[in-house]
């Protein structure tokens, strides 16, 4: 006779072990890139500011950046084409540089993809200079923008 109730529990069983295991492994991942990677240490609001480093050799998208995940449901974060990855991480480093100010980093986060993000391939390295990330929101606070030649608009 099938048994239901024995078959649900083995299920939840089955499923509390999977859950267990991706979040053990996710603290391993966490500490091997920590080890072999320092550099992508995560930023934290409140710590001193660092450039924004996206490093291509490391293939776990989740890790291969030094912006942590604050808001947003995507956490793999990506750059050099545009899309919800690319907005993932353009939405989080300015949440971070703007001390958590979710609304601005809503509204500009396309523009710092434009901006940042598309200047390198999917394939190869990115380093954003912290000072350029400080200016361009101070920019984008005054209603301002910059064009090819560094012109103000």
């Amino acid at each position: 006779m099938f048994n239901f109730f024995k078959t649900k529990n083995l299920s939840l069983d089955i499923f509390k072990s999977y859950l267990i295991g991706t979040i053990l492994a996710d603290i391993d991942n966490e500490d091997y890139y920590k080890k072999y990677y320092p550099e992508l240490k995560k930023q934290k609001i409140g710590d001193e500011l660092c450039d924004v480093i996206c490093d291509r050799s490391v293939t776990d998208p989740v890790y291969s950046t030094n912006i942590d995940q604050y808001t947003g449901m995507f956490n793999q974060m990506n750059w050099g084409y545009q899309g919800i990855g690319p907005q993932t991480l353009a939405v989080n480093t300015l949440y971070l540089f703007t001390n958590g100010d979710l609304k601005f980093a809503r509204e500009f986060y396309n523009d710092f993809v434009r901006d940042f993000l598309l200047s390198k391939k999917q394939t190869e390295n990115l380093t954003i200079r912290k000072e350029k990330i400080i200016s361009w929101i101070e920019l984008k606070r005054k209603g301002l923008r910059l064009i090819e030649g560094g012109k103000l608009v």
